[in-house]
């Protein structure tokens, strides 16, 4: 008797969900730089439900990533953290390698489309500078500083919040102050303390820059020491 193994036929998911949420993102600028023609040729009507078929795309997207995020920690990665441990290694990979290519290719796009919506201006730019319009003009400085932006405050904690809800926990706080003094990074980051056993006073007690007594406050707090 020869028996013979079935290949499991997976969840039927198919490609067209990365493929739709991938290809939105590319296409995303020329959108931008066609939205003229859209109102033209469908009407405002048709233009704002042309928008609307998009988000009807991320909005799910959305929804589902920020039910992920709040029934677990996401770590370094932040949407591809997520990914890569709900579906598995090679959901995960085959989703996230898409994604990531998707949003490289699509910051050209915005790039060339930021540039290409100066192009009314060319004639003043010309006028001042002498030269023929390029939209690298304007897209070259624009990509630099975007590069700089990241490279000064991308990487930059900026502030540091803890929150304790038990009293026992409360001198971890205290710990993380002295180790960033040790590290001699408490001149560029901030740190931030609260929650329902921690007071104004225990937060000057450890040496904490701020102190937020609920989330708004503490949003206000962040603000203060940022800004």
């Amino acid at each position: 008797m020869t028996t013979t193994a079935t290949r499991p036929s997976g969840h039927g998911f198919g490609t067209a969900p990365v493929f739709l949420a991938s290809i939105s993102t590319i296409l995303g600028a020329v959108l931008f730089l066609r939205f003229g023609y859209a109102v033209a040729n469908v009407g405002l009507l048709g233009a704002f439900l042309i928008i609307l078929i998009g988000h009807a795309v991320t909005i799910p997207t959305a929804l589902a990533i920020s039910e992920i995020a709040t029934n677990r920690r996401v770590e370094g990665g932040g949407e591809y953290f997520i990914i890569s441990r709900s579906f598995g290694t090679t959901i995960g990979a085959t989703i996230g390698i898409a994604l990531y290519f998707s949003q490289a290719i699509s910051v050209a796009f915005y790039s060339i489309a930021f540039a290409e919506a100066f192009r009314p201006l060319a004639p003043w730019i010309e006028s001042l500078t002498g030269l023929a319009f390029d939209p690298r003009m304007v897209s070259l400085p624009f990509v630099v500083l975007l590069l700089t932006l990241i490279m000064v405050r991308g990487a930059d904690a900026g502030v540091i919040g803890m929150s304790a809800l038990l009293t026992t926990t409360m001198p971890a706080m205290k710990q993380v102050i002295s180790l960033l003094k040790e590290q001699g990074l408490d001149s560029s980051v901030r740190t931030m303390v609260g929650g329902a056993p921690v007071t104004r006073d225990y937060a000057r007690e450890i040496g904490a820059d701020g102190y937020g007594f609920d989330a708004a406050n503490a949003v206000e707090c962040v603000r203060e020491l940022v800004g």
